[in-house]
């Protein structure tokens, strides 16, 4: 099951986001992650736990993975954050939207920050509207949002933070302590989730991501986000 995913991500990932890498063409028995050594078996016992923790049907839930029912949902998150430009992970993009009287958006500034930073450097893009210095240049395409994004906020936020994230990246991980600080220092604020796995570096994080998106169709939006809160901290 899980070779079905490893070698679908491996392939979207290599032409995708890391030019060069070779895509993943056999399945191990086990693979060393940053948190540690890992087994197909013990992943995918991890997620059905976690499943069933937070009401899901493990039955359901494993057909769901086994069905590869979300694979093309991980890999138009992959696809939309190589447009937009994203090389590594974390990668977030303030967005800041004005809107017109019938609420429609009529002018909108999008601005990367890259890697696990402070609340202090997001206040300060959010205030000025230009990317911390050292980053360097920036290219990609303007952020759509579209049906499948995951949000927390309001939808008509005039700050949007967006996260491209792997679940096994340890920056990625470490990150999460400052979204949390946002969304409880700026209520107003929305943050939106989409999956960016890296699987030349975390050969499980595709199949995880998928995780998620069957905790969605079988739970809702609550099981999304208690599955990440469980699988991605």
């Amino acid at each position: 099951m899980f070779e079905k995913y490893q070698n679908f991500f491996a392939i979207i990932i290599a032409g995708a986001l890391i030019a060069g890498v070779l895509a993943i063409t056999q399945k191990p028995s086990s693979v060393a992650l940053d948190q540690g050594f890992e087994t197909e078996k013990q992943v995918t016992d991890q997620m059905s736990k976690i499943a069933r923790d937070i009401g899901i049907n493990k039955r359901a839930f494993e057909a769901c993975l086994s069905n590869e029912t979300f694979a093309g949902k991980i890999e138009q998150d992959i696809t939309t954050a190589a447009q937009s430009g994203v090389q590594g992970t974390p990668t977030f993009f303030v967005i800041k939207r004005s809107f017109d009287t019938n609420g429609n958006v009529n002018r909108e500034q999008q601005i990367p920050i890259v890697g696990a930073r402070d609340l202090a450097v997001f206040e300060q893009v959010i205030k000025t509207g230009i990317a911390p210095a050292e980053q360097g240049p920036f290219q990609g395409e303007k952020i759509v949002f579209n049906e499948n994004d995951h949000w927390k906020g309001p939808r008509d936020a005039e700050i949007v933070i967006v996260k491209y994230s792997d679940i096994d990246c340890p920056f990625c991980k470490r990150a999460w302590t400052t979204i949390d600080q946002l969304i409880a220092t700026y209520p107003q604020y929305a943050f939106v989730y989409r999956h960016s796995p890296i699987l030349s570096l975390h050969p499980f994080a595709g199949y995880k991501a998928a995780g998620s998106e069957c905790a969605k169709s079988l739970g809702g939006e609550e099981a999304f986000w208690n599955y990440l809160d469980a699988i991605a901290r």
